[in-house]
């Protein structure tokens, strides 16, 4: 099982609730697009935060990589969530997914299932692969960028 963790593109400035993709994080979302088509990814399940920019990388992403698929919510990919809401429910899962979230939580989960030496900082459109080996064994896979 490979779960996909995406941060969301540059954000224009604008209060949390209502910042929506900059037209410089549609390109970096793009971009990240191109790269991840070469690594005929799969998966059963995409996760976003709720938030417009999330929701607007998941489109760009669905649209060039999973076309067709549906869009889920999790409210526990806001920033601030506890990383161990979905570090636990990654222990179960058998399905390859994606999440799409934001700072810091998407850090703190890599943490949370790699071990807290493995703290990765994720720029806008970064997005690392990590794999289950075992009930609570994740090894990182890749890491790309825009």
């Amino acid at each position: 099982m490979k779960v996909i963790l995406v941060r969301h593109g540059e954000a224009e400035l604008a209060p949390d609730g209502e910042k929506h993709l900059s037209e410089k994080g549609k390109e970096q979302v793009h971009s990240l697009a191109k790269q991840l088509s070469k690594l005929n990814l799969s998966v059963e399940e995409i996760y976003q935060s709720g938030k417009p920019r999330a929701l607007e990388t998941c489109q760009i992403l669905v649209e060039h990589l999973f076309p067709g698929h549906q869009i889920l919510k999790s409210d526990d990919l806001e920033p601030g969530s506890d990383p161990s809401i979905w570090g636990e429910l990654l222990g179960s899962y058998e399905k390859n997914i994606m999440l799409v979230g934001h700072l810091p939580y998407m850090s703190e989960l890599v943490a949370y299932l790699l071990g807290p030496d493995k703290y990765m900082e994720f720029k806008p459109s970064d997005a690392v692969c990590l794999e289950k080996d075992g009930p609570s064994m994740w090894n990182l896979i890749w890491q790309k960028g825009p």
